[in-house]
This record gives C-alpha cells, structure tokens and sequence, in this order.
C-alpha cells in the first residue's frame, strides 16, 4: 500500500517494583539472536518435548513462523518458503529486480539479521544484497526501476548522509546514491510510475524544490526537472499510480482534479498529460492500489460502489471506458490496500476478514474473472498487508505482520525441536485453557481448566496421542484446575487447585492409574485405630503448583501444609513416597511460599517460585549507636538444596526478586525464567542462565524478554522459553523463543 492508514497504537506500560539498591546495574552486552521459530497469537503457559518433538500449551488459536514484515508463499498452496528473509519492521513497497529477486522498501531496520534502514535488497536465493545499503533515514513508500537506476519515494529526509526530500534515486548495482537527481518534495511521496524517462510521482505534497505542485507531478528522470506543462490540482492525496498503454492511472482521496468531478480514480494521456474524458468510473470511497493484466484494470481501496456497480474494496475496469464487469464479485468487510496479478490469479492484501463471505483474513486469492475466493491459499497473517509482487508461481507480501502463514491450533500444539517447524499432522481443539503438560511415551497429557478436547467431553484432565493429537480414552473427573503434571511408573500425578478426584477426596494433589485415581494416593495412616478413611497427606485447601518425579521420590510444590497432628507446619515444599503418598520425613527443605518450579540435575534439587524463602543462616550487624544485633540472612526466589534432605546448599546463591516460574537445563547451565528483575544479584529480565558449578549469572545470555517467561526445556540443541511476553529487548518476538545452546554459554 502507498497510503499509509491510520493506526491506533495501544502502548501497554508494565509498572514493576524496583529491585534491591544493592544489585549491580551494569549494562548487559547484545542480546543473542533468537533462532527461527513459530510463534502463536496468544501466551504460551507450558511447553514439554520428548525427543525431538515439541509441545506447547496455552491461550492461542494460530501458530505460524515468525516471518516478520515479509514473506514469501506458492501462489497454488501457500506454502512458506523460509529461504526469504525475515524483515524487522514494516514493509510498505517492494519492486522485482528482474533476476528472481526484489527491492524492499518500508520501515525496518533490519532484514535477514543484516542492518539495512527501510531500504534492501533481496536476491532470489533469499540473501541480502551486502553491497546495497542506501539507508534512508526513514520510511519508503513507493518504487519503481528506471533504466540502471531505482527511484524512491517515501517520507525520508536523507539518503545516506545526503539530503534527500522525500525523493531520490540510486543505483540498482551497489545503491550508490545519484548526486545529479535532488527534486526535493515537500510532502511524503506515495507511489511511483514510470513512463520511458518520465517518472509520475503521487503523494500528499504541495511543492516540489518550490514550484507548486499539489499530489500529482512528472519529472524527467534524465534531467531532473519538473515537467512544467503538467500541472494538474487534485483536491486530495495521490496513493497510486499505474502505467498501462497511453494511460496513466491514478488513485486517491480526491473529489474534483483542476475542476473536473473525479472521485478517487481518474486516468491521463501519458503523451499530452491531458484528463482522459472518456474515463470516468467515479467511486465512492477511496483507492489504494492499481494493476492490470494487461486486458482488465483492477483497483482497490476503501469503497462500495464504483460507477453504478456495486463492488466492495476491489473492482475489474474495462481500462479504456471504466465500466465495471458484471461478471467480477468482490465483497470484502474492510479495506484492501494492494493488488498483484499473475496468470488467473488475483491477490488482494488489506485489513479485511472475510470477501465473499468467506473467511480471509488480510490476504487471499480470488480468480481475476469471476473474484471467487480460490481454495488452499488462506496465509492469515498476523497483521495488515502492503504490499504484494506476484511471479513465477510464488507470491510476496509485505505489511506490517510477524507471522505468516499462520494454521489453526486450538491451545496446543507440536513443533519439531530441531527446527521450530509445527507439525500440520497434529491437530487439538480445546475448551478452556492449558496450564501443564507431560509427556509418557506416545502420550501427551494435558492439565488446566477444561472442560472438553476434540469435542470430547474432559474435566481439567486429559491425554492425546502425540503423533496426532487424537483424544485418548483417559478421562478423570476433578473439580479444579491442574496446574502441575509428573508422569513415571505407569502412573500420572497431578497437581493443582482441586479438593476431589475421581470423586475421592485428594485435595491439591492425585495419582491416576489407567485412567482411574489411586485411591491410597495422597494418603496418611488413619490417626486413631478404627478410622475408616485415611486423612490426605495434604491438609484440606492444599495448592499444588510443582511436581517433579526422580529417583524414587515425588517433589510437590505449592502452597500448603500437611495434615494430622505431627509437623502439620510443614509447608509448601515436600517429598512423598511415589506409591503411597506419604511423607519422606528425613526431606526438611524449610522453603516458604509458592513453589512453582522444580528441577534436580548434578545431585541438587532447584526449586523457584513466587516470592518464596529460606533461611540461610544469620549474620551479626553493627548498629549506628554501636550495639550489635543477630539478623536472618534469607534466599530468595530460586534455592538450591540436597535432594535427599532438603538442606541449602550455601555455595550457590542465586536469589531471584522476585519470581521464578520456570526451570531447565542443558547440563552445564541452569536456565530460570519468571518475573523478575535481578538473579544472581546482578540485573536480569525475565530469563537468564546460570553456572550449574559455581551459580555465576551467563554475560552473553541477555535476551530481556518484556513480560514474564512461564515455562522452558532444553529439546532439539535449542532452548525454548514459552509464556505471555511480546518482545525480546527491541525485537517483536510474540510469546515463544528459541535460542541455539551454543549461543547461551559463558
């Protein structure tokens, strides 16, 4: 698109409390690049891998690879061709080279990792162009390729160090900027035609190096100069032009050019510049975009009705009188702002959800004669699309999007580790929301507040095949969420916010055989002789958020206390018995407050959560008026203890303020998302990695995702971290990140 809609832009402000003075706030060195990966279009709560294979949950609808500003797709299919480079930004023009491969123009500031401000150009296998870097210091609107030169236009200033208003041109080999071609446009230039020399600008200017001309001008491209016998007055912006025999078209917000009623389209003799009479389609709303096949005009933008036939955003013109075909039927529900045509194909990008009354969401493909919406080519990007080119058998969007295409994924969903790549074979419609996952096997199990999978009736519980995402027969009853899963010994534990499962009372937490509870699970022995029902091993109003199965032991984390008359303040960190649910007493870990996560490696156990502690021992302080006083020393947020009895291990301190949600590791490293500001006492958002051996905070692991990391696992060489923030430090990365391991070390 050339015209630039408006746009509402929500700014979401996160107010966190300050971290403690004494954390040292040096500055983070460069973040390390996340790997390709899929991204989804809500927050991710879980993610679990067996192998190779990848699973998250959580509250999304759509999972696709994080293409940014452009992609590349078969016309036929909408296959994503991931050799194209990933535009970080927003891509407003694009213009084929002539060799397979295209100049990108925009707002960005970098493509395929490469540092190139709002100007690039991509070669057909996908690489950018290193010796094209023109740099405009702001935002390309519009491009067309004259002879050996690329002409641009857009809202820039400066081309490099060079002054530049609004136009210029530079070389297609190398970008060197033209010093003989400086019109200087006092008003941003939308798009651009090109005549033999004669180079058509459109835009919402008023002058050009000081000689009024309002929207619409030509420039001799050989001298320079304005063409003084053009001088035609639209009453509005010019968004697009196109060139096509005699003509040439133009499209915009205007009602009336130099007095002649033209509402929004209109047509000029390339040769005389004089107003086609003949052609006058008036619309009733405004155009965006103009193309041909050479026999049909097609045009777009925000209308309902052009001439006296009723289309709505797109229309097919006869090119010589403007009649509308009667045979073409085009309903969109909002605006389309470009057009690419190729062989029977048309490609409309927009806003829009639905043409035809078909679900299309912002780019489609309908047939060029009738405008029936072709099947198997539905991208459904993320955002709104500008700009199309269309050729040999593939198609290239740009707009202002993170992801496409994009495939239905009702709340869960499996990647291939190695790659990031979903697996369009698994398929999970949920009802409700995901909170957990495990994985035993072919079998994933699934915990959170639900109520039906596949369509299949399920309560807060249930399992799926693996492979294809098929319901399996497992079905216990609960009646609250499932926050936390461990699977081992044939058997399932889960834990979370329920007082019964499978009608028996466990509260907060449940072993499950076949499908069925474990009755003696979660058991204590009854307190006085004759008592028929056991007390559970957890106290009524039990909070399970963290279960961890290894070597003979269940760890259970939450916020609770235990039951009966003995140690019943024992609280929030525990071990039981894996068959019977009870208590591993010589287990005394002293932590306090909500666990959440938990991981053993190298014969210690780590355990996070939200605002916990445990004491770490006590240290005598000098008081101002010189007396002494014995104060607690305390680890906050992320503790390491001895598995076996739950004593600290004071040689690795790695205090988190104030939330540590999420845990793995490689082996070497131990990985810590959550909500926090400081780890290790050095400055960290949100995601940070650790020395296993001496606890020392990583200085090359610095990602700075802006919101809370919910879960992590180590699958594939890759780190993945899952959870409901948008950004990785400035970088648009929506709620799913890979990191290749070797990127993460010390």
């Amino acid at each position: 698109m050339r015209l630039r809609p408006s746009l509402v832009v929500a700014m979401v402000v996160l107010a966190v409390a300050a971290p403690p003075a004494a954390a040292q706030r040096t500055p983070p060195p460069a973040r390390p690049p996340a790997a390709g990966s899929y991204v989804t279009d809500g927050a991710v709560a879980a993610v679990a891998a067996s192998g190779n294979r990848l699973f998250l949950g959580g509250a999304f609808t759509r999972i696709g690879p994080r293409s940014g500003g452009a992609v590349r797709l078969g016309q036929a299919d909408g296959v994503y061709d991931a050799a194209f480079p990933a535009v970080t930004g927003t891509v407003f023009t694009l213009v084929a080279d002539g060799t397979g491969g295209l100049y990108v123009g925009g707002s960005f500031t970098a493509v395929g990792g490469v540092a190139r401000a709002n100007l690039a150009h991509v070669l057909a296998d996908g690489s950018v162009d290193p010796a094209f870097d023109p740099g405009p210091d702001q935002a390309v609107l519009g491009m067309v390729v004259i002879g050996g030169r690329l002409f641009i236009g857009g809202e820039f200033v400066h081309v490099g160090a060079a002054i530049r208003r609004r136009l210029a041109a530079v070389a297609l080999a190398g970008g060197a900027l033209d010093t003989t071609f400086d019109p200087g446009v006092d008003g941003a230039v939308q798009d651009l035609a090109a005549a033999g020399e004669r180079l058509f600008i459109g835009g919402d200017f008023k002058g050009i190096n000081g000689v009024s001309r309002r929207g619409l001008a030509i420039i001799d491209t050989a001298e320079g100069t304005l063409d003084p016998t053009f001088d035609v007055t639209p009453d509005g912006a010019v968004n697009a032009l196109y060139v096509l025999a005699s003509r040439v078209y133009v499209g915009g917000t205007f009602t009336d050019i130099s007095g002649h009623s033209r509402s929004g389209l209109a047509a000029f003799d390339i040769a005389t510049g004089e107003l086609d009479s003949g052609f006058a389609p008036s619309t009733n709303g405004n155009v965006y975009a103009i193309t041909s096949d050479g026999a049909r005009l097609f045009v777009a933008g925000h209308f309902t009705e052009i001439g006296r036939t009723f289309d709505n955003a797109v229309a097919s013109l006869d090119p010589v009188t403007g009649a509308a075909s009667e045979a073409f039927r085009f309903f969109a529900d909002s605006d389309v702002y470009c057009l690419a045509v190729d062989g029977d194909r048309l490609f409309a990008g927009g806003h829009y959800t639905k043409i035809n009354e078909q679900p299309r969401t912002r780019f489609a493909a309908v047939d060029k004669t009738t405008g029936a919406v072709l099947d198997g080519f539905a991208p459904d990007p993320d955002g709104d699309v500008y700009a199309l080119a269309a050729a040999a058998g593939q198609v290239v969007a740009g707009g202002r999007f993170t992801s496409a295409p994009r495939t239905p994924a009702g709340g869960v969903a499996a990647l291939d580790a190695r790659t990031g790549v979903a697996d369009p074979g698994f398929t999970v419609q949920l009802t409700g929301s995901v909170s957990s996952l495990a994985v035993d096997g072919s079998r994933l199990y699934i915990g959170g507040n639900l109520t039906a999978v596949n369509a299949a009736p399920r309560t807060d519980l249930a399992a799926v095949d693996g492979d294809t995402g098929a319901v399996a027969s497992f079905a216990p009853v609960l009646d609250g969420e499932v926050q936390a899963l461990a699977v081992g010994g044939g058997r399932v534990y889960a834990g979370g916010f329920f007082t019964h499962a499978g009608g028996e009372r466990h509260p907060g937490l449940a072993a499950f055989r076949g499908g069925r509870v474990v009755s003696g699970f979660n058991r204590r022995r009854p307190l006085r002789k004759g008592h028929r029902v056991p007390p559970p091993t957890l106290a009524p109003g039990a909070d399970v958020t963290g279960l961890l199965l290894h070597d003979g032991r269940l760890y259970v984390g939450g916020a609770f206390t235990t039951s009966g008359k003995r140690r019943a303040s024992r609280a929030d960190l525990v071990a039981l018995d894996p068959a019977r649910g009870t208590l591993q007493r010589r287990f005394d870990p002293r932590v306090s407050g909500s666990v959440t996560s938990l991981l053993r490696v190298r014969g210690i156990l780590f355990a996070g959560g939200g605002g916990i502690t445990r004491p770490a021992g006590f240290k005598t302080v000098r008081e101002r008026d010189g007396t002494r006083r014995r104060v607690q020393l305390l680890r906050h947020g992320l503790v390491a203890l001895r598995p076996r009895d739950g004593r600290l291990r004071r040689d690795l301190r790695m205090d988190v303020f104030y939330s540590a949600f999420a845990l793995a590791t490689d082996g070497r490293t131990l990985f810590v998302g959550g909500d926090f500001r400081e780890i290790a006492r050095r400055r960290r958002d949100n995601l940070a990695a650790l020395d296993l051996r001496s606890g020392d905070l990583s200085t090359v692991f610095t990602p700075e995702p802006l919101g809370p990391v919910n879960s992590l696992v180590v699958a594939g060489g890759r780190l993945y971290a899952a959870g409901s923030f948008l950004t990785l430090g400035r970088t648009y990365q929506p709620y799913l990140a890979a990191f290749p391991l070797r990127t993460t070390s010390r």
